[in-house]
């Protein structure tokens, strides 16, 4: 027995693609489904489906693609974080450096005058 509806009279929102759905006929066809039963089985198992949000490779892999890069986006971050404290770190031994220099300087003359007050 062929299908002998026309598909987008009884599937008006085109939720099923055409290949499917005509596959999918076939097969309730074959079972002994009237036309239009095996159309509303085919919209009610492809509503479920798109309900139930099964996650496939390709999403799967997608969504992973987008995690990486917001890793690497961060990874960047934090680079420049490194960067900057490494900066920060060079610039406060430089003045470490200075502060020690100023200090044996004070006391280096803070010596002579005491030698030179005492003499």
């Amino acid at each position: 027995m062929e299908i002998a509806i026309a598909v987008d009279s009884y599937n008006p929102k085109n939720t099923l693609p055409m290949a499917m759905l005509a596959n999918t006929l076939k097969i309730l066809e074959a079972a002994n489904f009237e036309p239009r039963q095996a159309l509303a089985l085919a919209e009610a198992i492809d509503g479920e489906v798109h309900a139930s949000q099964y996650v496939t490779v390709p999403i799967l892999d997608a969504r992973m693609m987008a995690i990486d890069a917001r890793f690497a986006q961060v990874d960047v971050k934090f680079a420049e974080v490194k960067f900057q404290i490494a900066q920060l770190e060079a610039r406060l031994t430089n003045r470490m450096i200075g502060f020690g220099f100023a200090a044996v300087s004070l006391n280096v003359t803070i010596v002579f005058f005491i030698v030179q007050h005492f003499r």
